[in-house]
């Protein structure tokens, strides 16, 4: 096993997504497969394994709610996977909320923040997402059908998916960069 990274003790992602978007489609769960690719292509822009966190068990229990505010707390990135389905969530606003109140208390309301990250998996209207999402930095794994208009999602087998995955890949790779920079106290512009 590749040696941890040095964001330690924060795990270097924390996904936050609908499970109605990890269903079966397609002969596959589209959330696995794309974090599996996305772990794949980090991990060696950073050095090392890149950990994704997300809590299995999650099924709407509010139990669980200290487990995954302390996992949003050690968490560099907040990875927020973007649908219809995101979008109606309390779940997914909540952990917005909670890694934004954790890692940015003082960010202007409007204002970007770098450790959020959004991959769209299918269209919505930015103007209905919660504050610090509809700012966050965007790549899409869709495209408009130009007949029908329908959105099509990408699926792993698309030339264009393998294209956006390490795209957000590198992406992501220059955040953890700069919150190392921030981590350590060098110059840098962590948060």
């Amino acid at each position: 096993r590749p040696p941890r990274s040095t964001l330690f003790p924060y795990t270097t992602l924390f996904r936050s997504y609908a499970h109605n978007d990890n269903l079966a489609f397609r002969g596959g769960r589209w959330v696995e497969e794309f974090v599996g690719d996305l772990r794949e292509g980090l991990s060696p822009l950073i050095g090392s394994a890149a950990e994704v966190w997300r809590d299995p068990r999650l099924a709407g229990n509010a139990a669980l709610w200290p487990e995954l505010s302390n996992r949003l707390k050690k968490s560099a990135v907040l990875l927020a996977i973007v649908s219809p389905a995101y979008q109606r969530s309390d779940w997914c606003r909540r952990e917005l909320q909670e890694f934004l109140q954790l890692h940015a208390p003082k960010r202007a309301p409007g204002r970007s923040f770098a450790r959020v990250v959004r991959a769209d998996k299918l269209p919505v209207d930015p103007q209905d997402l919660p504050d610090g999402l509809a700012t966050a930095q965007v790549l899409r794994f869709y495209q408009m059908d130009p007949r029908s208009r329908y959105p099509q999602e990408f699926i792993s087998s698309d030339g264009l998916y393998r294209t956006r995955v390490d795209e957000l890949a590198s992406h992501i790779a220059s955040v953890l960069a700069s919150f190392n920079e921030h981590v350590d106290g060098k110059p840098g512009n962590g948060r």
